[in-house]
């Protein structure tokens, strides 16, 4: 594969097939688009899950390291790859059944992790360079995302 058709896969890739090119939000439109994988993954034993999110992960590194040398940017919009490992990392865990609730609040309450980005993810975000600080910073705010969703059912399930 040449480089020019390399580099179209991965501008693919990193944007989950077009999601990364929405005018308007393209993390939010990264974000319900890995709902998609999300729904797919669900059925994956508990670790069979941990391992493909990880081995997403490290794919992220490189996708995301790629599409900041092809877009001469750090962190570039298109580059939602992150927002994929992100809302997997969210959603992981939670029983089978209520997966409707967690996908959705698991998207809401992963999107304002990611907006706000409470320290770590601001260390990852503005001192790691490459493609290792566009993911990790998702990484953080999806594991803060998954304690907070964690306590909202626990929340919840006290006053049911």
């Amino acid at each position: 594969m040449d480089d020019a058709m390399k580099d179209k896969w991965i501008l693919r890739i990193t944007s989950l097939f077009g999601a990364g090119r929405s005018p308007v939000a393209p993390g939010t439109a990264g974000t319900a688009a890995a709902l998609v994988v999300y729904a797919l993954m669900r059925y994956l034993p508990t670790d069979a899950y941990v391992l493909v999110t990880v081995a997403l992960m490290l794919a992220g590194v490189y996708i995301a390291g790629e599409t900041e040398r092809i877009t001469r940017g750090k962190d570039p919009g298109i580059c939602v790859f992150d927002e994929l490992i992100g809302l997997l990392i969210t959603c992981f865990g939670f029983n089978d059944k209520s997966f409707w609730l967690v996908a959705i609040l698991g998207f809401f309450v992963f999107r304002l992790f990611d907006v706000v980005k409470i320290w770590p993810a601001t260390y990852f975000d503005q001192r790691v360079t490459g493609g290792a600080g566009v993911i990790l910073d998702d990484v953080a705010a999806g594991i803060y995302a998954n304690i907070a969703l964690r306590l909202l059912f626990w929340f919840f399930a006290l006053f049911a």
